[in-house]
């Protein structure tokens, strides 16, 4: 029955792809002030937002462990996680998910070749192609993409924000679309002040009245020689030539700017300096960079690496589940990165093969045998 709902992949169009954004998802809407995804994706605090997390998680290696008698095995990752969608490298395909689920609040994705109860393939769908059928209780009945009519067990839904009665998640771009309209109106108001707002790059004085028709001829004939050039000027006696600067609190947009940049990143939950913007009051030093570091990842990329991981283990048998490795982001000096390993190694929770493992290199012989500590004499004693 649920097959018969299942038109092939030939027969509809996958859309809403990061970067090749259809126009469809222009047409978000909740209430007045709520801002494209096009829109949004034009102002470049948002743009780095969801650049820097989407390729944060893509980036993260994404294993698959099988949970047995209290132990978990790491197994080979199941080609429904390794190659979803055949038209997408794996690291695409991830992207365009993450990059759903913060711009429109929803990620959905298609089951396909269906094979013991669990997909073989997930199809990302353009969120704004999908609607939701309800039953007479108020409750998901169907889901609708585009024309076509799918059960909810043959969709795969993932949602940002959520609230108690809502089927969906909800979209930044709604929530706090007036935000980001501002700023893109902002960086619009910057282009126009600059190209057409009235004040030009230099004044000329001359010693001696002009006539319009000379006042034109030395205008033209100083554009014409310094247009494109870093030379230096030579002006006549009778010249002079005065340089117009536009005081920073004077275009007061840029106060604006800066605002709605710290604006954004608040709403994203990513810190300004990461998207290359100072806070104003922050000190931002090499020595508490790897704190920051550490805090990106705790309270902005681990929330979302749950929603995912809870939702890919939903599409593979008990007990396989999925883990996306944030600690391999983390990239540590070359010095305390062999430390690590000698602890590891010394007491007895890793072996030589499996920290190789994690520099790239290959195993060795016995590098799988478990060097336990020796029980010092001591310890025996107090014992």
């Amino acid at each position: 029955m649920l097959r018969a709902l299942r038109p092939s992949v030939e027969q509809r169009a996958v859309t809403g792809l990061l970067p090749d954004l259809p126009s469809r998802w222009n047409t978000i809407s909740g209430y007045t002030g709520s801002a494209s995804v096009d829109t949004s994706l034009k102002v470049s605090a948002v743009w780095a937002c969801v650049r820097i997390v989407a390729d944060a998680l893509a980036a993260a290696p994404l294993d698959v462990y099988s949970q047995s008698t209290g132990m978990r095995k790491n197994i080979a990752t199941p080609t429904v996680l390794a190659k979803p969608d055949s038209h997408l490298s794996q690291h695409e395909w991830m992207f365009s998910l993450v990059a759903s689920l913060m711009l429109t609040g929803n990620a959905y994705a298609l089951w396909e070749g269906v094979q013991g109860g669990y997909p073989t393939g997930l199809t990302l769908v353009d969120p704004s192609l999908v609607t939701f059928i309800k039953d007479s209780s108020g409750r998901l009945a169907k889901y609708k993409v585009g024309e076509q009519i799918f059960d909810p067990s043959m969709v795969l839904h993932i949602k940002a924000f959520t609230l108690p009665g809502r089927i969906g998640g909800i979209s930044p771009m709604t929530q706090f679309g007036q935000t980001i309209n501002l700023s893109a109106q902002a960086e619009r108001f910057g282009y126009q002040f600059f190209t057409d707002g009235g004040i030009p790059s230099g004044i000329l004085y001359a010693s001696d009245e002009l006539t319009k028709t000379q006042a034109d001829d030395v205008k033209r004939t100083w554009t014409d020689a310094m247009r494109g050039r870093r030379e230096v000027a030579v002006v006549s006696a009778k010249l002079k030539y005065e340089q117009v600067s536009v005081a920073p609190n004077e275009s007061q947009f840029l106060e604006s700017q800066q605002f709605s940049i710290e604006q954004i990143c608040r709403i994203f939950g990513v810190p300004p300096e990461m998207i290359g913007h100072a806070s104003s009051g922050a000190n931002v030093t090499y020595a508490n960079i790897e704190e920051r570091q550490l805090g990106f990842q705790t309270w902005t990329l681990l929330p979302w690496a749950s929603r995912i991981e809870t939702a890919l283990t939903s599409v593979l048998p008990y007990p396989q589940f999925v883990k996306l490795n944030l600690d391999a982001m983390v990239r540590v000096s070359l010095l305390d990165r062999y430390k690590a390993h000698s602890m590891a190694l010394r007491d007895g929770w890793a072996n030589a093969d499996e920290r190789r493992a994690l520099e790239d290199l290959g195993p060795i012989p016995n590098g799988e045998e478990y060097l336990w500590p020796l029980v010092q004499p001591s310890s025996i004693i107090n014992r």
